[in-house]
């Protein structure tokens, strides 16, 4: 039963026209697409975000390795949350530009909607985010490497995280949470700040859950988009990105 309930799951999946293109035409056809109108400049690639088809949009780095992230973070949200995310579709690794070819999720920034809204339909939103927050710290328990950490990937990664919240200096990669926290405590401890605990325990974070990278979908669900900067960080780190 269980075979035959993971078969229908994965014809389920939604299909689309760009599965049939060759990595060289995804390439050519980016190339020549038009940036999506609603994302910003990421990383300082103008329009990463590029329309490909009616159903998948493309978004490009000059990083494979936060590439690989952003993919790692949607595909483990999916399978172990109900958040609605993009699902993703193929990842193309080169060592000067990579890419990754997401489903188009049509809807509008909730960027937009946020002043025409009801205070009862902001309210659904914050409440719906709430939910989703609580579920990303449930099922970081099913990480194997949730100790580390940083983007989610096969070893340590640095932190793709604004500069501003833990600086240029302190980027990492580091093989343990506690040993991030060792080096910023030697720098900063005797100056009378707050000592960082290295016992946190660490939680999948979106890294960037601004009114932006929410989508009010046109099937009525919010979803989370740009996961460019996700990965493990302690809780707190929710509020910091908040501010």
């Amino acid at each position: 039963m269980a075979d035959l309930l993971d078969e229908v799951l994965d014809r389920l999946e939604k299909v689309s026209v760009t599965d049939d293109w060759s990595d060289e035409e995804i390439i050519e056809r980016y190339d020549n697409a038009a940036p999506h109108p609603d994302c910003p400049d990421i990383f300082g690639y103008p329009g990463s975000v590029r329309i490909l088809s009616d159903d998948t949009v493309c978004k490009a780095s000059g990083s494979a390795s936060l590439i690989l992230a952003e993919v790692n973070a949607l595909e483990f949200v999916r399978a172990h949350t109900s958040i609605p995310v993009p699902q993703v579709r193929r990842v193309l690794t080169g060592p000067t530009r990579s890419r990754f070819l997401m489903e188009y999720i049509k809807g509008r920034p909730l960027a937009r909607l946020w002043l025409c809204m009801t205070l009862w339909q902001r309210f659904i939103v914050a409440w719906t985010l709430r939910s989703y927050i609580r579920q990303l710290r449930v099922a970081s328990a099913a990480y194997e490497r949730r100790t580390v950490p940083g983007p989610m990937g096969d070893s340590p990664q640095g932190f793709f995280t604004p500069l501003w919240m833990f600086g240029d200096r302190f980027k990492g990669p580091y093989n343990t949470w506690a040993e991030f926290c060792d080096e910023l405590n030697r720098r900063y401890g005797k100056r009378g700040l707050g000592l960082f605990n290295p016992t946190e325990d660490l939680v999948l974070t979106h890294g960037d859950l601004t009114a932006r990278n929410i989508v009010v979908g046109e099937d009525g669900r919010l979803w989370l988009v740009d996961w460019g900067m996700s990965g493990f960080y302690p809780p707190f780190v929710y509020w910091l990105l908040s501010c």
